[in-house]
């Protein structure tokens, strides 16, 4: 976690980019150099090189959730970081 994640504060937008599938529920996001490992507990399936709009709602383990004006399937969870 080295550039941004230190400087993420709860209610943060980010945008990052899928780029790499690990499972069918765990992916690679690019978040503006920072590759973090998520668990994906959304009802959205994603491929390599989808941008993923989130929202921080913890910090400690980082935690983010989709905005309200995602979809309503992909509404229904969150993504969190993997340790």
């Amino acid at each position: 976690m080295k550039r941004l994640i230190p400087l993420l504060q709860i209610g943060d937008t980010v945008e990052g980019k899928v780029v790499e599938i690990l499972a069918e529920r765990e992916i690679i996001i690019s978040l503006y150099g920072d590759l973090l490992r998520v668990q994906n507990e959304t009802a959205r399936s994603f491929k390599v090189n989808d941008s993923v709009e989130l929202i921080v709602v913890q910090t400690g383990p980082l935690r983010f959730r989709i905005p309200t004006h995602a979809t309503a399937a992909a509404r229904r969870g969150g993504i969190d970081i993997l340790s």
